[in-house]
């Protein structure tokens, strides 16, 4: 318990990092948790689009997802899974919506939400996170991954 407690602290302490870069108040208004940095200052950045997402910073994300939702009247969480290169079972985002779903119901049940599939994408499948009609997250999974928990405890 303690060590994922860790886990999840440290996610929370660079969500926040990430979200305080921004001007605005919100994680939700931020915008996607997206850091990409001029290839010329640093050859070595990546685009964290291309960096599998581990479980806690997931859960952590979803989190702030669902209380940003649940702020605004009449919002919507909407989010949207994509299959990247590589990934041809047609049932992979049916089963990580499915795992995404759960988990927001354990959230709250009265929260109002919408899981879809979307077109395929280059690079790693992902999760696309909206609050309020804005994109806030974008989530990538490890290739072929049914969850961002694999072998963790659910």
């Amino acid at each position: 318990m303690k060590k994922t407690f860790c886990f999840a602290s440290l996610a929370l302490v660079a969500f926040v990092a990430v979200a305080s870069a921004f001007p605005s108040t919100s994680p939700a208004e931020a915008g996607p948790a997206i850091l990409v940095q001029d290839q010329k200052q640093n050859p070595r950045a990546q685009d964290l689009t291309q960096v599998p997402m581990e479980c806690e910073g997931a859960a952590t994300r979803l989190d702030f997802a669902v209380i940003e939702t649940e702020k605004i009247e009449g919002g919507y969480l909407i989010i949207i899974a994509r299959l990247g290169d590589g990934e041809t079972s047609t049932r992979l985002n049916a089963t990580r919506l499915t795992g995404i779903k759960e988990y927001i119901l354990r959230r709250g049940s009265d929260l109002k939400y919408v899981l879809a599939q979307g077109a395929r994408v280059k690079g790693l499948g992902r999760v696309e996170v909206y609050v309020g009609g804005k994109l806030t997250e974008i989530m990538p999974f490890k290739k072929n991954a049914p969850s961002y928990c694999v072998g963790y405890p659910q």
